[in-house]
């Protein structure tokens, strides 16, 4: 989960709009996360592709 942030970030946590903040702590993250100035882009998240499934063998 890559976070980044939505705008100018100042004070106890600095970055520009659009920059990486995963790195922070859980508790400051979530304190961000709650007032919308972080979002996650989704690009570190692996898409996983489903499994067709297989035709089974009839035994005799």
């Amino acid at each position: 989960m890559v976070l980044r942030a939505t705008g100018r970030l100042t004070g106890a946590v600095k970055a520009e709009k659009g920059d990486d903040v995963s790195h922070l702590p859980a508790k400051t993250l979530n304190k961000l996360i709650a007032r919308g100035l972080v979002f996650d882009d989704g690009k570190a998240n692996p898409q996983t592709v489903e499994a067709e499934p297989r035709k089974r063998v009839r035994k005799e």
